[in-house]
Order: structure tokens, then C-alpha cells, then sequence
């Protein structure tokens, strides 16, 4: 799967424009979604898991760490220092 993040500059609404694009797919794989964003870090919820993303230069965001299971459906969020994912089965998502 193919997954592209594109950043674009808001500040001015009048002027918004591209900045870059991120391939993710090399990252890692799964399908991705959800997406939850704290502080400077993009946490991403997969099919295979969750990842995290940094945002600490907003145009370059790079690879920072997974956590990786069986295929499940996986909705995450994040409260201070820890990530919550749920594993749910029983559906296109993944496992029973």
C-alpha cells in the first residue's frame, strides 16, 4: 500500500501551498486509521499496529518507533505519556 503524507504552509489562507510529501509506506505497512497528534509527535493507528511519527520539523517528518501485532482493527489515542491502542476483532479489521 502506498500511504503520502503532504504538508502544506497555512499561515497565509490566501497563499496555501504544498511543502513536501512523506512516504510513510516504507515505514511501515498496514493500512492505516487513525490518527492522533501530541505536542510534536504524530501517533498512527494500523491494521499491524501502532506507529509514531516526529514532528519536531513539521515539513520533515520522520520514522520514530512502532509497536507491531497480529492483524487487528486499531483506533489509538494518547493521554501525556502514554499511547492507548485497541485491538478489536470480529470484523474486516482483522483477527477474531
Amino acid at each position: 500500500m502506498i500511504i503520502k503524507l503532504n504538508t502544506s504552509e497555512i499561515t497565509d489562507y490566501n497563499s496555501i501551498s504544498k511543502v513536501s510529501e512523506t512516504w510513510l509506506g516504507g515505514w511501515f505497512g498496514g493500512e492505516l486509521e487513525t490518527t492522533f497528534i501530541l505536542k510534536d509527535y504524530m501517533f498512527i493507528g494500523a491494521t499491524n499496529g501502532m506507529h509514531i511519527v516526529g514532528l519536531q520539523d513539521e515539513f520533515n517528518p520522520i520514522y520514530t518507533s512502532s509497536f507491531t501485532h497480529s492483524t487487528g482493527c486499531d483506533p489509538v489515542v494518547v493521554e501525556g505519556n502514554t499511547a492507548y491502542i485497541t485491538v478489536r476483532g470480529g470484523n474486516t479489521g482483522g483477527a477474531d
